[in-house]
């Protein structure tokens, strides 16, 4: 009964169901080899005993001087009356006498699972009570199972039913061991207890199931470890930020230092100059830090969302990236697809994480973008979202940046990385987006040349 290979499930169940139906045919075909054997030792009296002994001693029982209990079978109850119906002996029960004369008064041949025969004697008449069921010859057995066939069928189901129990046992043993691997391993998960070894199981939808937990495991423990070196991550970069932010200061401090002591002013106002510059460096640093102090805070804050004018908020937004443009000399456009659908639009989100996801990316490309070139912002109204997108003429994406630009400190290309550059802006835009249940999508601009970024979110919207 064991799994020697592996199975379906329902495979499994239909064995347990095959040997429910062999057990059955085993203890019925048993049964009735013990009755049939009980009959051929005379331990059973068949059904048509009382009938077949009655018949065969019908002559004795009319012709002899006085009904005696040997003349009648050991099954059997008997009474004689006189022609009137008055009872003179036997060996029915008080309240047996009325009952057996009225039946044979009547004429009728049985009530109540009984048979009645009667005999005519000279002036009298013998009536004999009987049933037609097996019945045993042991007295003891007579007394207390008086039909032997109803006492083999309750001992056959008895028999049955223990033979259920057990055979569900067992069964229950075998699929309870296929499924503490389950158990097992959802409590390994559970715990975090991830490098332990693939359980198997012999029955096929189980182990589709283990095998499905062991791709979860192996997906969480790749995600934990993730998580630990973007822990990492950040400690390091916080660490080179606390390290870089000495630099600036050690500046500032020696031009003070040296202000002090400069007779010329023209010494004054280049060493202003530099403080002037390093204060900014510093501005940056504290920016960043900033930035990933945000971005964890949003993670776990949720916002609401309310009614937003999409034309005010397209206008705030191209006043900011103009703002920004102007540091180097890029123009910015905008444009509505369809032309106009900003007017008198209302959008339901949430207005300032989009705002700071599209500024960040604006930030992003007026960096990476030609200086005294060109950034295009557009919007489209579709029926069931709203998509910004950013285009610039800059030197656009590389390969790995499309797959890993938007990673937390990721850098990007060296060769165009800055030091005060720490990977935080796309970043946090993908993660501002993504609380609106939106998503964040790269790709380079065939009309500008350089980058594309689109911002896509479901909308509610109306006029």
């Amino acid at each position: 009964m064991e799994l020697k290979r592996k199975i379906r499930l329902h495979t499994f169940f239909i064995r347990y169901a095959v040997w429910v139906m062999i057990g059955a045919a085993v203890i019925l075909a048993a049964a009735l080899l013990l009755f049939s054997a009980g009959i051929e030792t005379g331990w059973i009296l068949p059904a048509n005993y009382a009938e077949g002994m009655l018949t065969g001693r019908a002559r004795q029982i009319q012709s002899a001087e006085r009904v005696t209990e040997d003349l009648i079978p050991d099954t059997c109850r008997y009474g004689v009356y006189d022609r009137e119906g008055t009872y003179l002996y036997g060996t029915f029960e008080k309240e047996e006498r009325e009952d057996a004369w009225e039946i044979y008064r009547e004429g009728e041949r049985g009530k109540e699972g009984y048979y009645f025969r009667s005999f005519y004697r000279e002036r009298e008449v013998c009536i004999v009570k009987y049933r037609m069921v097996s019945s045993y010859t042991n007295k003891f057995l007579q007394q207390y199972f008086p039909a032997a066939d109803w006492t083999l069928i309750g001992v056959t189901v008895i028999l049955f039913f223990l033979y259920l129990i057990w055979l569900a046992k067992r069964f229950g043993r075998i699929i309870s061991r296929e499924i503490s691997s389950l158990e097992q391993v959802t409590e390994n998960i559970s715990q975090q207890e991830l490098n332990f070894e693939r359980k198997s199981s012999k029955v096929l939808e189980i182990d589709a199931v283990l095998q499905s937990m062991d791709q979860m495991r192996e997906a969480l423990r790749q995600s934990l470890h993730r998580q630990w070196n973007m822990e990492q991550v950040r400690r390091e970069q916080m660490a080179a930020l606390a390290h870089d932010i000495k630099t600036p200061l050690t500046i500032l401090r020696g031009n003070a230092e040296l202000t002090l002591e400069a007779e010329e002013l023209a010494e004054v106002k280049e060493y202003a100059e530099e403080i002037r510059e390093e204060t900014k460096t510093i501005e940056n640093y504290l920016q960043v830090l900033q930035e990933m102090l945000l971005l964890e805070r949003n993670q776990t804050t949720a916002k609401t969302k309310t009614k937003t004018d999409l034309l005010r908020f397209a206008e705030k937004i191209k006043k900011q990236a103009d703002t920004l443009a102007k540091t180097r000399q890029m123009t910015v456009s905008v444009r509505e697809i369809p032309e106009n659908c900003l007017e008198n639009f209302v959008l339901d989100m949430e207005e300032e994480s989009i705002y700071r996801a599209w500024m960040n990316i604006i930030a992003n490309s007026v960096e990476y973008g030609k200086e005294g070139g060109r950034i295009r912002l557009t919007v489209c109204i579709e029926e069931e979202q709203t998509i910004f997108v950013t285009e610039d003429d800059g030197p656009g994406f590389s390969e790995e940046e499309l797959f890993r630009g938007t990673e937390q400190f990721y850098r990007g290309d060296k060769s165009r990385g800055q030091r005060n550059h720490y990977g935080m802006g796309l970043a946090i835009a993908s993660r501002f987006v993504e609380q609106q249940g939106g998503r964040l999508c790269l790709g380079n601009s065939d009309a500008m040349g350089g980058a594309k970024v689109t911002i896509t979110i479901p909308t509610k919207s109306g006029r």
